[in-house]
């Protein structure tokens, strides 16, 4: 029997190495799971089938087996260890990224943190209202100005991966004053 659960656990070492190197078993295993689970409300996965998964239960299996010389508690162990595992990756897989888009920013405030030399590029953040910020290399849409840090600023235009931006206080002369 220890041929076996030796077998198992460099079979596991193999799938994980596998695994990681090309995600050798992710996509047949996201298309099966989406077969069994569909979009389903739970997170809890008793079938656990990616290749992360499969190799933690054959890891626990053998390694337990070598331990303990009792194959009914080590496949236990090594099914509720990929059971565990799954589990997590589907919790995972199901959190939602709340990124700015591009044109959001139009929309938010900036402030300057890296000051802007004449001629040069700093750094601006802008934050939204959900509390997400994001960072973007910014220029100054007159070169020759320079924009102190703590400067707050909107954005006017992309310019590649560059942000250019303006002074607050300009935009105040488009009011009406008829």
């Amino acid at each position: 029997m220890e041929r076996a659960y030796i077998t198992c656990m460099l079979i596991g070492f193999l799938l994980l190495i596998l695994s990681v190197a090309g995600e050798f078993l992710e996509n047949f295993a996201s298309a099966f799971e989406f077969v069994l689970h569909a979009d389903a409300d739970f997170d809890f996965a008793f079938l656990p089938i990616s290749g992360v998964s499969i190799c933690a239960g054959l890891i626990a299996f053998g390694g337990l087996g070598l331990m303990l010389h009792n194959p009914w508690i080590a496949g236990g162990i090594g099914y509720l260890a990929a059971v565990g595992v799954q589990t997590v990756i589907r919790k995972l897989k199901k959190v939602k990224n709340e990124a700015m888009e591009r044109e959001e920013l139009y929309l938010c405030d900036g402030t300057i943190i890296n000051t802007v030399l004449p001629h040069g590029l700093g750094t601006v953040e802008f934050d939204n209202i959900k509390g997400f910020s994001a960072t973007f290399a910014c220029r100054g849409v007159d070169r020759e100005k320079k924009l102190k840090q703590n400067t707050i600023v909107r954005l006017v235009e992309f310019d590649g991966e560059v942000a250019v931006v303006k002074e607050k206080d300009e935009f105040a002369d488009f009011g009406s004053d008829s």
